[in-house]
């Protein structure tokens, strides 16, 4: 996600020399492979697509929207993750957080990622 440059371009071109398969590379950063590779790499990017998913606006609203469509947004649910899952049987010796501290502002949280990883499932099983 916050890798971009030559990493990404280093990655891109690690993924095609390596293996007997031929990758499919989904990424925005496509730098001269297809020139470097006479056109034969196989590039696309996924997009965001957030213009074919209805908006979220409230809880009401929320439950019209299929539960893979809701909150894309990220006006809530952004995140789904805490620190410690309470237990009847084991209690944690230091006080745990209420949600990991790397939820930054800037990140568009698990839904995007989820909602970009079935976009890669329908390709792979088309």
């Amino acid at each position: 996600m916050t890798e971009k440059g030559n990493t990404v371009d280093l990655w891109n071109k690690q993924a095609i020399l390596s293996g007997e398969r031929v990758p499919v590379i989904l990424n925005q950063f496509h730098f001269e492979i297809m020139a470097e590779t006479n056109g034969t790499a196989m590039m696309g990017n996924l997009g965001t697509d957030a213009e074919m998913v209805p908006p979220t606006d409230d809880q009401e609203q929320a439950k019209t929207v299929p539960y893979a469509a809701r909150w894309l947004n990220g006006k809530e649910e952004k995140y789904n993750a805490i620190c410690w899952e309470p237990r009847s049987d084991v209690a944690p010796l230091e006080q745990q957080d209420a949600h990991p501290a790397s939820q930054v502002s800037w990140h568009p949280g698990f839904r995007y990622h989820q909602f970009q990883g079935r976009k890669v499932a329908l390709i792979l099983l088309k």
